[in-house]
């Protein structure tokens, strides 16, 4: 009883399938050269005879044309819509309008949109829309638009949008945005940013955001974010924020992370794991200073206020970066450089008042708190004329023009909590 049933359903599915295929063929009628005054007024509409109107050379429009394909070269007008698919070359006074997949090069005074996807060159003035991906090259002193992604270059003067992944390099003024992941690169004088990972550099002059991991280059005038882990660099004029740093640097004014294995370099650089350590300090100078440590158990750095109860009173404000190194379970020796601004009796001395030190410190158990001890060798250089000395000997002090030069060694000793 089942063999009946079984013939029926597979004459259907024949039937079925012959009338689909019936429907889906597409009749194009060939022209191998096409003049057209305006849509529905050409050569190709008059020897169509019905069937769909293909240009397989060159076309030629006076005002607009519109067209089911080309295989060819198509320029002038001031509107040209393809339906189907184009493969080949068109230049438009105004725009161009390619409902299917565009292959080839595209120029349009004002703007192109492509419904489906682009591979080669698309450009125009004003704006660049692709319903799928680019697939080549985008440009527009507007702005580009590819809804699911790119493969390939986008070049704007405002901003680049590639909806889904990206793999190439989005290059605009205001804002580059990469929905997914980012393999290439992105520059922008304005923002960049990938919703996925990044794999390469984002350079801006504002903001560069990566929500997920970043393993590249990172740099921009004021901020860099990464929401996950940064194998790299990160280095901005003001910020930087990554969850994680497993290898690599970040460089800035303030840097945030949870955890950092490589180094954070900068005043203010805030690693979860290793908090913020307050110390105090006393130098052959009788400079008293107070500060903070933070990074991470490698690479560190101080920000200190420090006084010195002279006659004028003198104080400075310094940053000092070191690099210290286990060299037991109990101790450890560093590398420190220390810069710092002298003030003398006044909220702030304006003419050079630079001090540098370069010193060398042992870090030891004190009482259950850190302590470090360690000769150093200091530099001053000012064009202050002063009476009372900074400092309480020198093996050289001398004058380069206007400016005294002074150096002379010394010893640290501090303690942190």
């Amino acid at each position: 009883m089942f063999r009946p049933l079984s013939l029926v359903l597979f004459v259907s599915v024949l039937l079925f399938s012959a009338a689909s295929a019936q429907e889906e063929r597409v009749v194009y009628s060939s022209t191998p050269f096409n003049l057209s005054l305006v849509d529905g007024a050409s050569i190709a509409d008059l020897f169509s005879g019905g069937a769909r109107a293909s240009v397989d050379g060159l076309g030629v429009a006076i005002i607009s044309t519109r067209y089911d394909r080309l295989r060819g070269v198509d320029v002038g007008g001031l509107l040209r819509v393809v339906e189907g698919d184009a493969d080949g070359v068109t230049f438009s006074l105004f725009g161009g309008v390619v409902g299917g997949s565009a292959r080839g090069a595209h120029f349009a005074a004002a703007y192109s949109i492509i419904d489906d996807e682009t591979r080669g060159v698309l450009s125009s003035s004003v704006f660049n829309i692709v319903e799928r991906q680019v697939l080549g090259l985008s440009t527009t002193a507007g702005f580009n638009i590819a809804s699911e992604g790119l493969e390939g270059v986008q070049m704007a003067a405002l901003f680049n949008i590639a909806g889904l992944k990206t793999r190439g390099w989005q290059s605009s003024v205001v804002m580059n945005v990469a929905g997914a992941d980012m393999n290439g690169a992105q520059t922008c004088l304005g923002l960049n940013a990938a919703g996925g990972d990044v794999r390469g550099i984002q350079t801006a002059g504002v903001l560069n955001t990566a929500d997920g991991s970043m393993r590249g280059f990172q740099s921009a005038a004021l901020a860099n974010i990464t929401g996950d882990t940064t194998t790299g660099a990160q280095i901005a004029g003001v910020l930087n924020i990554s969850r994680v740093v497993s290898s690599g640097a970040q460089i800035g004014l303030i840097n945030i992370s949870e955890e950092n294995d490589g180094a954070a370099i900068g005043p203010f650089s805030y690693v979860a794991e290793y908090g913020v350590r307050p110390f105090a300090a006393l130098d052959e100078s009788r400079f008293v200073s107070l500060g903070i440590r933070t990074g991470n158990d490698v690479v560190y750095n101080n920000l200190y206020l420090a006084a010195q109860a002279n006659d004028p009173f003198r104080w400075k404000i310094g940053y000092a970066i070191g690099v210290q190194l286990k060299s037991s379970e109990e101790t450890s020796i560093a590398l420190q450089y220390d810069f710092a601004h002298v003030n003398y009796d006044r909220l702030w001395t304006r003419e050079t008042s630079f001090f540098m030190a370069v010193r060398a410190l042992a870090f030891f158990d004190l009482f259950g708190q850190e302590a470090f001890l360690g000769p150093s060798l200091s530099y001053y250089f000012t064009d202050v004329r002063e009476e009372d000395e900074t400092y309480p000997y020198a093996f050289f002090d001398d004058y380069a023009g206007d400016l005294r030069i002074s150096l002379w060694p010394g010893v640290m000793f501090g303690v942190y909590w």
